[in-house]
């Protein structure tokens, strides 16, 4: 499989093909309630937010939507979204590619947003801990 950090220009060129996988991904984490799937278009394509395509030669296999939180102690790279299938076969090379990415960019940390089933699956077994759970309490008609 090719992981790819697509470039602010190709957001555009890739949109048809992933914009079902990044809307799938944020109607299951309950994001859409908050994060229209237009917004997410312009928050990539402004650099705000980045995208990485996992690919084999004929088919998009998986999306995954980061970004780049400074905070004092040192900065974060926060695994937004993640969709895809056939994952079991590239989660750890999407892994040794985002650590390249946050070893080359001075990052100290990689944070991932995510089910419980897929963090159990998936991320423990490359060495992610689940350090805490995400609660919401809608209010104001949210």
């Amino acid at each position: 499989m090719n992981i790819i950090l697509l470039k602010q220009s190709d957001i555009d060129v890739f949109w048809s093909y992933i914009d079902r996988l990044l809307t799938d991904a944020l109607i299951k984490s309950c994001w859409i309630e908050r994060y229209p799937i237009d917004s997410l278009h312009d928050d990539l394509e402004n650099g705000i937010l980045q995208c990485w395509i996992v690919s084999d030669e004929k088919d998009i296999h998986g999306v995954v939507i980061t970004q780049e939180l400074e905070y004092p102690l040192g900065n974060s790279l926060m695994v937004f979204l993640l969709s895809g299938n056939r994952m079991i076969e590239w989660y750890k090379d999407l892994n040794i590619k985002l650590t390249e990415y946050a070893n080359k960019n001075k990052i100290k940390w990689i944070d991932a947003c995510a089910r419980e089933g897929l963090g159990k699956k998936y991320l423990s077994e490359i060495g992610y801990k689940n350090h805490a759970n995400h609660y919401v309490l809608g209010v104001n008609n949210g």
